[in-house]
């Protein structure tokens, strides 16, 4: 235990003084502060002309998971957020081993808890990064809109559905919706960067880890929405993206699909990171 201690500090100094995971923080953040002012913008213009629906005034409908008014930098953020997610960590296997840096640490630790403490920091950057931009995107929200529970009998202009996921905490406690949201998309995104990491063991260099899982996560969320919209059926989600986001309009989240992509993503990590530290070390 204390050898596994001193190698999630050294990782955690590692990750967390880099370089990259500032990067990509800001970046995210960035991206909820401009969020926010966009969806703001827009919810005071339109109340300004017709004031007849509260719900789309309030901050909970306009936070980026829900985005009630549509607006494009929410939509935006959760296709960008998964590549910024394992910006910080997700690459460094790689660029330990042409640096000879595994080498040097190889023959001092066990290369298994090495590799685990690796995928720990790795997942925590990608919690951090996405938890950062939704709650300070919130916070934004929160202090420009009325902060009012939202009106059940709106939901036909907010978008949250009965079917929605979580949607009786949106119209009964929406502080604790927007919690366990975030929770739920930063542990998605935590683990998506652990899975990334664990493609290590199947890509050859940085640059196809980072591009390639994330495309194929583009690639993948398109066909799932384009065989909903084909076949003109409502269909389970089972895609990251749109498991991200509160409301749906052709594929909707199951909580039992979203476990299972968790566990799936965990299995291949940890199959992986027994597979990479195993590996020669050149």
């Amino acid at each position: 235990m204390t050898t596994m201690r001193l190698l999630l500090a050294h990782e955690a100094f590692v990750c967390f003084r880099g370089r990259w995971f500032f990067i990509a923080l800001t970046i995210a953040t960035g991206f909820g502060i401009a969020a926010a002012i966009e969806s703001a913008h827009i919810a005071i213009v339109w109340h300004a002309l017709d004031d007849f629906y509260r719900s789309n005034y309030l901050s909970f409908s306009n936070w980026m998971v829900v985005n009630c008014n549509a607006r494009v930098l929410p939509s935006a953020f959760f296709r960008v957020i998964p590549l910024l997610a394992s910006i910080p960590f997700a690459w460094s296997y790689h660029s330990e081993r042409i640096s000879g840096y595994e080498y040097q640490v190889a023959v001092r630790v066990p290369r298994f808890q090495r590799m685990l403490a690796k995928a720990a920091v790795t997942f925590a950057s990608g919690f951090i990064v996405t938890a950062s931009a939704l709650l300070l995107n919130m916070l934004v929200l929160a202090a420009i809109l009325p902060s009012a529970v939202p009106l059940y009998e709106e939901y036909n202009i907010i978008g949250v559905f009965t079917e929605s996921l979580f949607s009786e905490l949106f119209y009964r406690f929406p502080i604790v919706y927007v919690c366990v949201y975030t929770m739920l998309d930063s542990c998605l995104m935590g683990t998506w960067a652990v899975f990334v990491l664990g493609c290590s063991c199947i890509l050859s260099n940085r640059v196809s880890v980072m591009v390639l899982p994330y495309l194929g996560l583009l690639g993948w969320q398109y066909l799932n929405t384009w065989l909903c919209l084909m076949f003109d059926i409502s269909a389970p989600s089972f895609n990251l993206i749109d498991d991200m986001q509160g409301t749906f309009y052709f594929v909707k989240s199951e909580l039992i699909l979203v476990a299972l992509q968790i566990a799936l993503m965990l299995g291949f990590s940890v199959i992986s990171c027994r597979l990479l530290s195993n590996r020669d070390v050149t």
